[in-house]
């Protein structure tokens, strides 16, 4: 079965092809680190965060 284990943490990410921007739901077994150290050209990356330093986003503000 290739379907992932639903007992692990799921998370909503920006993502991005060549042809396009958007969100996916994602398990944790299928996440990949970006270690490349440079932002996103997602879109909706500003909504989420204000700032870009030494490779990490900080929040704009609380999360619901």
């Amino acid at each position: 079965d290739s379907r992932p284990d639903r007992d692990q943490p799921f998370y909503h990410l920006f993502a991005e092809t060549e042809a396009t921007y958007y969100v996916a739901y994602v398990s944790e077994q299928n996440l990949e680190l970006d270690v490349s150290g440079e932002p996103l050209d997602h879109p909706e990356v500003g909504d989420m965060f204000n700032a870009f330093q030494d490779g990490r986003y900080f929040l704009a503000g609380p999360v619901n």
